[in-house]
Formats: structure tokens, C-alpha cells, sequence
């Protein structure tokens, strides 16, 4: 296989998909040393296709079977163009750049349609080597341009991250925050957003170290509804206080979140009311008096890390955990 052919497997991909992007590759790889230009153009197609309709379907979209060749390129660069992930450039010079790719590429369907292979003629077309050299490598940038921007579409996806947590999956450093970026949790869902916080901090209270940092402790240091929203917000409180089955599990690692992963949403009394009536009227203790009275105490120590109007409603909360006397 040529280099100017390589192309690099997106992670997260399965391996269905990866077959077909790679029988298409090599369908043109082995169409190029030939005589027969038309085949060549009709295999760069093909290509283009292939790529064109996994990014689609990764989506969880729909490409009909009946989807002409330049709407299916511009619905997969749309799904494309603004992934967020670690080393993906937002620069709207590259932007245009790769528009004008795409642009090319699209052409490559009418090119394809006048000169390629798929099509019975009266006359044989003349194919010139210029039109190979031009649309081959056109079509290599703009399916690698896609494939590179696959993977974080992929990882990104709620479902598969929602599952990685819960699931047990192993996380190594930087590979929650760069899948929360890709994610794109401003742009889902709120009941989404809830979800994929809820997951995070149960994942978090099961002392996965990477998730309390990557997915609690750099939300709640941060002051940002745009990166971190409030639903996103109000779930991973929610995963840090309650099991998988709605059992309440205080820990004084969880409690001391609350105020940070809590503080920049405005109303924090209607947050910190709904937490109440989620813990109920139940008297929380563990038996232990030292340790339940050690939990209380210092949950009540984090009152004055809320605003004024919510600092009523946290001392509600941390009455549920007043261990009381000793005797």
C-alpha cells in the first residue's frame, strides 16, 4: 500500500466500518497501477462514499441508500466541522480550508458520474492522467480530514461514554476530559447532560481517581456554565450522593464537592431543596458516633460555601446527619 494512501483507524470505531472504509481503499489501491483512469475515479468516489456514510451512521443517523453523492458529503462535513477534541483546530482559516476540500471532493461525484467507471457508454470518455493526480489527492485530504475528526465524534457519544463509566472501562489521564470535550455537553440534552453527570459521579464515588479529577474536581473548580452546565452539574451531585440504586452514601469527599460543582448555578436554594426531598425524612447514621458526628460536623462546616439564600437549605440537609448526643 502507498503512503499517499495510508490511512490511520479512528479509535472507537467498529470493526465493520473500518472493513469497508478499508476494502474501499484498497479497491482504489489496486485500481491505480492500471491503464483504466475511469476506474480509478470511480474507486476515489466510492471512498468518499464509504467514509461519508460511517460518519453518518456513527451519528446515529440515517444515510438512505437513495442519498445522492453531494448531500451525503455535505451532511457528514456538517456533522464534522465544529467536533470539538484535543488537537482538532477551530481556526476558521483551516476551516475554509478544508471547506474548499470538501468542496473538491463533491465534485469528484460529477467527475465521476462524466468520466468514472458504474456507467455503460456509447462512447469511452478520454481520461487524462491530470484529472487522476488532481482528484486522488483530493479525496485522501478530505477523508483523512475526516477520519482524524471520527474518533472524538465517536468517543463523545453519551451512550458509549454513559456505559464506559457505569461499565467499569478502564480510564488512563486526560482520556475522560478529552471525551467530555468531544462530547460536547453544552449541546445535548438536559436530561443527557443529568445522565452523563449522574454516571460520573457514581463512577467517581467508586474511587476511580482519573474521574474525581477529570470529571468532578475540574467541574466543580470551575466557573463555567458553558464547559460544565447545570444539569450536568446537578447529576454528578446526585451520582456522588446516592448509589445506582437511589441509596443515599454521604462520604465527606462527596460533601465537600457539593458547594464547588453547586456554585455557579443561581438559584442553589432550589438545587439544594431538591436534594432534600430526594434524601427524605431518613435519619442518616452509620452507628459509629465518632464517625457520623466527625460527617456532620463538617458538612455543616460548609454552609458559608454557599451563597446567603442557600445557606438555610444546606443546614436542612446536614440535619439529616445530626448524630446527636453520644448517650
Amino acid at each position: 500500500m502507498s503512503d499517499d494512501l495510508a490511512l490511520d483507524r479512528p479509535l472507537g470505531i467498529d470493526g465493520q466500518a473500518w472493513a469497508a472504509i478499508v476494502g474501499h481503499r484498497g479497491r482504489l489501491a489496486e485500481a491505480r497501477p492500471g491503464a483504466d483512469r475511469s476506474l480509478i475515479l470511480g474507486r476515489a468516489k466510492e471512498l468518499a462514499e464509504s467514509v461519508a456514510r460511517v460518519v453518518i451512521t456513527e451519528r446515529g443517523e440515517v444515510a438512505p441508500a437513495s442519498t445522492d453523492f453531494p448531500a451525503l458529503i455535505d451532511s457528514a462535513h456538517a456533522v464534522l466541522k465544529r467536533q470539538p477534541g484535543a488537537h482538532l483546530s477551530n481556526d476558521p482559516d483551516l476551516r475554509n480550508l478544508v471547506q474548499n476540500a470538501m468542496k473538491i471532493v463533491k465534485s469528484v461525484g460529477v467527475i465521476r458520474n462524466t468520466f468514472g467507471s458504474g456507467h455503460g457508454r456509447a462512447r469511452e470518455p478520454v481520461v487524462e492522467q491530470e484529472m487522476v493526480d488532481v482528484v486522488v489527492p483530493a479525496t485522501m485530504l478530505w477523508v483523512r480530514w475526516a477520519l482524524r475528526r471520527l474518533a472524538p465524534l465517536i468517543l463523545g457519544q453519551p451512550a458509549t461514554l454513559i456505559s464506559d463509566l457505569l461499565d467499569g472501562a478502564v480510564f488512563y489521564k486526560g482520556n475522560l476530559a478529552e471525551r467530555l470535550r468531544a462530547a460536547n455537553i453544552a449541546g445535548l440534552d438536559a436530561a443527557i447532560q443529568q445522565k452523563l453527570g449522574n454516571a460520573v459521579g457514581i463512577r467517581a464515588m467508586r474511587d476511580t481517581v482519573l474521574v474525581q479529577v477529570e470529571g468532578v474536581q475540574a467541574c466543580a473548580n470551575s466557573d463555567s456554565l458553558d464547559d460544565w452546565p447545570a444539569h450536568y452539574r446537578r447529576g454528578v451531585v446526585d451520582g456522588l450522593l446516592f448509589d445506582e440504586n437511589g441509596n443515599a452514601r454521604p462520604t465527606r469527599w462527596a460533601f465537600e464537592r457539593v458547594p464547588g460543582v453547586l456554585g455557579p448555578i443561581e438559584d442553589q436554594a432550589v438545587e439544594l431543596d431538591r436534594l432534600c426531598r430526594l434524601l427524605g425524612n431518613e435519619h442518616f447514621e452509620t452507628g459509629d458516633y465518632p464517625t457520623d458526628y466527625e460527617l456532620w460536623s463538617f458538612a455543616k462546616g460548609l454552609s458559608e460555601r454557599f451563597g446567603l439564600s442557600a445557606r438555610s437549605h444546606w443546614s436542612n440537609i446536614v440535619s439529616l446527619f445530626d448524630p446527636g448526643a453520644p448517650f
